[in-house]
């Protein structure tokens, strides 16, 4: 669960850090999944959109409007 530094770079440096460690069938999830500013401060969006469109992923998100929280699953083949 990614619930730390909201910056872009952050973000996205966790995601290609924890991925490669998680087995066949994890979740990987985090909170702050919106836009917000540039995405200097809050760029967790763009990281995560990023992030899974580069690995063929489908971003999957809860129903909370206001902070929806992100997952992404490792299958077998990724």
């Amino acid at each position: 669960f990614l619930n730390s530094n909201p910056s872009y770079g952050a973000v996205m440096a966790d995601l290609q850090a924890w991925w490669p460690l998680l087995s066949e069938s994890s979740i990987i999830c985090g909170t702050r999944y919106a836009v917000e500013g540039d995405g200097s401060v809050v760029g967790v969006k763009k990281a995560v959109d990023e992030f899974a469109q580069s690995m063929g992923l489908q971003v999957f998100l809860t129903t909370d409007a206001a902070n929806p929280l992100w997952l992404l699953l490792k299958d077998m083949q990724r």
